[in-house]
């Protein structure tokens, strides 16, 4: 079962998840997909134009912070749900 089908098996279910998201900030897709694609993403420094100062930039950083890997939210609902869920 994914995670979308989980979250949407009744009512309560969903409803309880909502409330998680709304109120407790809970946000389970955010660093499951950083530890998937994020943490593996090369990076490339960045030194601005005049100054000394550098930085570490991501693929999605030049391409209006969108990521080469899709939305976080979409990919964990497409997950299987775990145990722990």
């Amino acid at each position: 079962m994914t995670n979308y089908e989980h979250i949407t098996s009744s009512k309560e279910v969903l409803s309880n998840f909502i409330t998680q998201v709304a109120y407790a900030r809970y946000s389970p897709w955010s660093s499951e997909f950083s530890k998937q694609f994020c943490d593996n993403c090369p990076t490339t420094r960045y030194r601005y134009e005049g100054t000394n100062e550098e930085d570490d930039f991501h693929e999605c950083d030049f391409s209006d912070g969108v990521c080469p890997n899709g939305d976080d939210i979409d990919w964990w609902l497409s997950q299987e749900v775990k145990e722990t869920e």
